[in-house]
């Protein structure tokens, strides 16, 4: 079974890497796949009370061989351009729009508030669980703030505002703000190569920039705690000489991923009903903690059963909860709906490209690429609430103010 596994990825990656396509969610998507089957492809399985690596399940070769299959298939379809828009068009449009500059405008003095509420926070955070305890429903409802601000910085050719909105990204990145720095240079990216067909192999540059990137993203995860313990220049210096290849490893979400899918299927692990719909309510305007539920059910469910042990909170693995909900039948459904519903956000995004819409739907899209892998269905769904409704809301008053002025 190892075997047709590995011919399997290896299909998948020549498609991916010599067909001519667009940079789209679902470039995104098949890197972060490759990425969080690292361990997979290589026969072994992280087991997070040890640190060590051990031979998988067999059976894990099976499920893992369905998403690469979908994910070959959507690869190989024509992707949708609506109306061949150029991305100067997009830009000039951007640049002139009335809606578009309030947003411009409003988006820049919430950046300020994102930027002053979350370095305040970490000030007064002395560790990793510290900040995330202090952080509360606004923090995570202003998190699309800096993708959204840059994006539209970008279009509108505001070189300043965007090289200003980057620095303060780089300094977040220092107190905690991975996220936030990975939306904001892979939404870029979705834009810069925008109806610009490539082929992966052939841009070096960017298969070396992404794998250093990655390599950041991935080390930086124990930076902030090292920032937050003894200020920014002693904590960078303190975890740079602590650092070793552990730093690659202990805690990362693409090994623990695969430990986590690897014992549901050991202990043939369920979830019931009942929180398979609290993770599909998340997706409501009303936030189901309101109501005494978790988005993040899933999680509590399998570390509790089967990681008691860890004393941290394990990332989450969207191909173990499919396999707790309906077995290699879940396995095979979110294989097929995930990028389904990516490529059909990507046609979207081609319709609504020249409008106030369009960054939205990138940060929705860019949220389930590149965030399911580490992520439950409940937590995907309240991210995408998170940034839908108040995205909506301040376009609503976009809307409003521009009527105002105008009378």
């Amino acid at each position: 079974m190892y075997i047709l596994f590995i011919i399997v990825v290896i299909t998948s990656l020549a498609v991916f890497l010599v067909r001519k396509r667009h940079f789209d969610f679902l470039t995104i998507y098949f890197l972060l796949l490759l990425l969080y089957n690292i361990s997979t492809i290589f026969g072994l399985v992280y087991v997070p009370s040890n640190g060590t690596m051990t031979y998988p399940n067999e059976y894990i070769y099976l499920v893992s061989i369905f998403p690469f299959i979908f994910i070959t298939f959507f690869l190989l379809l024509k992707q949708p351009v609506q109306n061949e828009i150029k991305l100067n068009e997009i830009k000039y449009q951007f640049r002139n729009d009335n809606n578009i500059i309030i947003f411009s405008k409003l988006l820049f003095i919430l950046f300020i508030v994102v930027f002053v509420y979350n370095i305040s926070t970490a000030l007064n955070s002395s560790t990793k669980k510290e900040l995330l305890d202090n952080n509360n429903s606004l923090s995570l409802v202003l998190n699309a703030i800096p993708a959204l601000a840059i994006m539209v910085a970008y279009l509108a050719r505001r070189k300043k505002m965007l090289y200003f909105y980057f620095f303060l990204v780089v300094i977040l990145f220092f107190f905690g703000g991975r996220a936030r720095l990975a939306s904001a240079v892979l939404c870029l990216l979705l834009l810069a190569y925008y109806n610009k067909p490539i082929k992966i192999i052939a841009r070096k540059w960017l298969i070396v920039g992404g794998f250093f990137g990655l390599l950041l993203i991935i080390a930086g995860k124990r930076l902030y705690g090292y920032v937050l313990g003894y200020g920014l220049l002693e904590g960078v210096s303190r975890w740079y000489t602590d650092f070793d290849s552990s730093f690659l490893l202990t805690g990362s979400e693409f090994v623990t991923n695969t430990a986590i899918l690897n014992a549901v299927m050991e202990k043939d692990f369920s979830i019931s009903w009942q929180d398979i719909f609290t993770s599909l309510f998340s997706i409501l305007p009303i936030p189901v903690s309101l109501f005494g539920f978790n988005s993040g059910i899933f999680n509590e469910r399998f570390q509790n059963t089967l990681f008691s042990d860890i004393e941290y909170g394990m990332a989450y693995s969207i191909w173990a909860e499919g396999y707790s909900w309906l077995g290699l039948l879940g396995i095979i459904m979110f294989s097929f709906i995930i990028p389904l519903s990516l490529f059909k956000l990507w046609n979207l995004y081609n319709k609504y490209a020249n409008t106030i819409y369009g960054p939205l739907l990138i940060l929705i899209g860019f949220t389930i690429a590149f965030w399911c892998h580490r992520n439950s269905v409940g937590t995907i769904l309240a991210n995408i609430r998170n940034l839908l409704y108040p995205t909506l809301i301040l376009i609503f008053c976009v809307s409003f103010i521009n009527k105002f002025i105008r009378k």
